[in-house]
């Protein structure tokens, strides 16, 4: 037998080298678990400013318990890696916080006090194998024993995790809420049992729930004559039929040095749907203004001008859907970041903002006041007249003989600046100051600061907020930035920024922008075929009513001549012809833009790797070849010195 013999030496720098292996490793975990490079394209991994800004400067002790079933999600892969996530973002919140967080994590076992603690505050348990429960939630709470939870972390809900944590901690550490006057005509507040809806009650509009989460709201009337003393702000919502005294003090309300969110909109879809009127009914108005305000600014809403944007068009189903075919519907528009002002804090780091029907501003070039846009069409926006869109019926109307505008459209701006009263003569009397001889004092001139906005519809959730049913539970998502918006417009007007970057964490859509531009191309082709193929049917159609109405009135035949008949033979081919032709352009349509979809996708899983495979050969070979010249160059030297 052959004797091996063990060299130790070599054992001891393989078992150095092990050691040192596993020693950098804890080091690392250890030391550098706080430094991390996020690559995602909006930082979805990096906690924004305004959450370090608010856990830095907390005004209570917040205590969170973080209730993780750690053993029965390891059945539940992409949970138990959602868990860990959670988990290590609680511990930067801790980290963050100066002590003013303490984080606390619990592993529930069944019929454990954990367990009965976790169901008290409403945790809701995750199904596993053999009928257990998974629990993964948070509860917190502070000083005066207020508590808040959150029932389950849904990865469903990741892009929203670092705001909801956020808002948690704000609501627990008592953080100095603002109070904001709200005036709208829109059933933001929900209708109750009072709904003037036949379809009958409705619930409140998400982004008022979530307001009232940060801010004391006061729903105003539209009818009243003054505002409360101590609103730090007002936002008014579509306001219709305000009284001329209550105009007067939102004037005087702005000029004293207090700020004003404007959203008007020259057709409300959502208000003519509550009042089950159509749009061809102009005796109904569903539009708003403030227009006898804001002149004063330098700023109008154009009345009776509706905006439309093709290339940013939202796709709906055409007619009552039942055809199961989308089309591009100009007056919806998915506006895009390109669309957004990208050096304001309220619009610089919004996603897609869905806006419906919406109006544009004008600005008085003689204005002294300072007016930054926020939001524009593309320059190849189309405004539509009111009368006109009302009267159209049909979204393929809406697209026939589009023609571009060539300039962007204003439809959201901030107005800053020095402005004079719109009420020079004084207040507009009211019954009070008669009954006790007030005369009310008057501020003649201050300084304006306001956004405004000329659409209402895109606040509600319809045209932004999708619902989904997860263990029993209705969980919102944002399709869209609509939320974000109205939202940072009041952070930002009330002094406090720090929460809009927290809610504007990038796009949730991202449209192939490209893929969208051929495809609205292709379509354009192909329609314009389509609509001569269509009149050309129609001259068909009629010419055979023509005939038709051609007989004998006695007997009851057609007296036609050999001529005509044999036209009425040749009309009828046509006809048939047509429709032939007309099916064979919807088909090619539908098949050329497949085809270019399953193109793009190729390029993107074949092409794309294939690329890279082929780069990291050339790399290799190349490296390898520079070895090799190194080595005989090596030998070579060796050789001569030796």
């Amino acid at each position: 037998m052959r004797n091996f013999k063990v060299n130790w030496s070599n054992v001891g720098a393989v078992s150095t080298a092990i050691l040192f292996f596993l020693v950098l490793n804890l080091m690392g975990s250890e030391l550098l678990s706080r430094y991390r490079i996020d690559l995602t394209d909006n930082k979805l991994y990096t906690l924004s400013e305004g959450t370090v800004k608010i856990l830095k400067n907390l005004r209570e002790p917040v205590q969170l318990t973080y209730f993780v079933s750690k053993t029965e999600l390891l059945e539940l892969p992409g949970i138990n890696a959602y868990a860990d996530r959670v988990e290590d973002l609680l511990n930067e919140y801790k980290r963050l916080s100066d002590g003013r967080i303490s984080l606390r994590t619990v592993e529930p076992q069944q019929f454990s006090e954990e367990e009965d603690l976790a169901v008290g505050h409403g945790l809701q348990g995750i199904p596993v194998g053999g009928g257990n429960l998974a629990y993964l939630g948070l509860i917190g709470t502070n000083s005066l024993d207020d508590s808040e939870t959150i029932s389950v972390f849904f990865p469903e809900r990741e892009e929203l995790l670092e705001y909801d944590l956020t808002k948690l901690v704000v609501q627990l550490a008592d953080r100095e809420r603002k109070t904001i006057g709200v005036i709208s005509s829109l059933p933001i507040q929900g209708t109750g049992g009072f709904s003037p809806n036949p379809a009958g009650q409705s619930p409140p509009w998400t982004f008022f729930v979530q307001l009232n989460n940060f801010f004391d709201v006061q729903l105003l009337s539209s009818s009243d004559e003054g505002l409360p003393d101590d609103l730090d702000m007002l936002v008014l919502i579509h306001p219709q039929n305000l009284s001329d005294r209550l105009l007067y003090n939102i004037d005087q309300f702005v000029l004293d040095g207090n700020s004003l969110v404007v959203l008007v909109d020259p057709f409300s879809e959502i208000l003519s749907a509550i009042l089950g009127s159509l749009p061809q009914m102009p005796s109904l108005n569903t539009g708003s203004n403030l227009n006898s305000l804001m002149k004063n600014w330098g700023i109008t809403l154009v009345e009776g001008k509706i905006v439309g944007d093709l290339p940013i068009a939202a796709r709906v189903l055409e007619g009552d859907g039942s055809s199961g075919e989308t089309i591009d519907y100009p007056v919806w528009m998915n506006i895009q970041p390109e669309q957004l002002s990208p050096d304001d804090v309220v619009t610089s780091q919004l996603g897609n903002i869905i806006m419906a029907t919406a109006g544009i501003f004008e600005t008085d070039a003689e204005s002294s006041l300072v007016i930054e846009p926020l939001i524009k069409s593309s320059t190849a926006a189309k405004l539509y007249d009111y009368e006109e869109f009302s009267s159209i019926t049909s979204i393929r109307k809406l697209l026939e003989g589009y023609l571009e505008g060539g300039e962007q459209l204003l439809m959201a701006a901030r107005i800053s600046g020095e402005a004079a009263t719109a009420y020079p003569q004084g207040a507009p009397p009211s019954a009070k100051d008669i009954e006790e001889k007030i005369e009310p004092s008057q501020i003649l001139k201050g300084q304006v600061n306001a956004i405004v906005v000329a659409d209402t519809d895109f606040l509600h959730d319809r045209f932004w907020i999708r619902n989904q049913q997860l263990l029993g539970q209705t969980i919102t998502f944002a399709d869209a930035s609509n939320g974000e918006l109205i939202f940072n417009a009041i952070d930002n007007l009330s002094g406090d920024n720090n929460l809009i970057g927290v809610r504007s964490r990038g796009s949730y859509f991202r449209p192939f922008q490209r893929m969208q531009e051929i495809r609205q191309a292709a379509e354009q082709q192909y329609r314009q075929h389509e609509l001569q193929l269509l009149e050309e049917l129609k001259r068909t159609d009629n010419l055979l009513v023509d005939y038709g109405a051609n007989q004998n009135s006695e007997q009851g035949e057609r007296i036609l001549t050999d001529d005509q008949r044999e036209e009425i033979k040749r009309a009828l081919q046509n006809k048939l012809e047509i429709r032939r032709e007309l099916r064979e352009v919807q088909r090619n349509l539908g098949m050329d833009i497949q085809q270019l979809e399953t193109n793009i996708i190729l390029l993107n899983i074949l092409v794309v790797p294939l690329f890279v495979a082929i780069f990291g050969v050339l790399a290799v070979t190349f490296g390898a070849r520079r070895r090799q010249r190194k080595l005989v160059l090596d030998i070579t030297n060796f050789i001569k010195t030796t």
